[in-house]
């Protein structure tokens, strides 16, 4: 769950860069059920439909983030700690 969130956020934080790069990462099935092309997301034109596919990854990883942290308790050694550091950031 922890890897999940984390590629969500790296997706989302790194959704402007990538687009002047000429790339979308965000969940393509996300995007068009909210009618949002590859070409909007490219131009930077934002709509509603854009915030709420941003919302619904941005919900997405908090919800794993709270999976990670409850499952933290079964790793070995400082794997628990490490996953408390990483959800606190």
């Amino acid at each position: 769950a922890l890897g999940k969130a984390i590629q969500l956020i790296n997706i989302l934080r790194d959704a402007a860069p990538d687009a002047a790069l000429g790339r979308v990462y965000l969940p393509q099935d996300m995007l068009s059920s909210e009618g949002v092309s590859n070409e909007d997301v490219l131009n930077s034109q934002s709509s509603d439909g854009y915030r709420r596919v941003v919302a619904k990854v941005s919900d997405r990883a908090a919800e794993l983030l709270t999976e990670a942290e409850f499952g933290k308790s079964s790793l070995p050694g400082l794997g628990a700690l490490f996953v408390q550091v990483i959800v606190e950031l």
